[in-house]
């Protein structure tokens, strides 16, 4: 059964520290570049300033879209609405378990020492919504599957399709 791509993307709260970190940025960007036009001294710190405040901004509004093609996960970045990164893709063959964080199907893998690699939306609170992908090679993935999302059913349906006992049921 062939699905197409599947997109689903989790969005996260803004981060309210790298929010505050931007403003203080901006402040003393300016007041060095204001009192750097007589001292020129002044202006390489205003300048740093002003690039610390537009990295911090960037990474101000962090979402991770998961995109589902041909038994592959393909996982990208994006940055403040706008900039989209590719970050890794996983081969869903190499599966062995798709779970709730909350389900008791993954009890005797939660305990592995795996290398954990988080797409989610960080919010730990929220159990149903939060996944987690246990690949081979002590590999497990963080995402978040909203409950009421039509595109997370629709991903979750797919991947059950090509490997039904390796997805958790809800």
């Amino acid at each position: 059964m062939d699905f197409g791509c599947i997109e689903v993307v989790a969005k996260r709260q803004k981060n309210k520290a790298l929010s505050a970190v931007k403003t203080i940025l901006v402040a003393v960007s300016a007041a060095c570049i204001l009192l750097g036009i007589g001292n020129f001294i002044l202006l390489i710190p205003g300048v740093a300033a002003a690039a610390g405040a537009y990295f911090a901004d960037l990474y101000t509004y962090v979402d991770y879209e998961y995109a589902l093609v041909d038994k592959e996960l393909r996982i990208a970045r994006i940055l403040k609405k706008s900039r989209r990164k590719h970050l890794a893709t996983y081969d869903l063959e190499k599966m062995e378990m798709l779970a709730p964080a909350d389900s008791d199907d993954i009890a005797y893998l939660k305990n592995r020492q795996d290398n954990v690699m988080d797409y989610s939306d960080g919010n730990t609170d929220n159990k149903k919504d939060t996944w987690y992908l246990f690949l081979a090679g002590n590999t497990r993935l963080i995402l978040t599957l909203p409950a009421e999302s039509a595109e997370a059913r629709k991903l979750l349906t797919a991947v059950r399709t090509f490997a039904p006992r390796k997805v958790a049921s809800v």
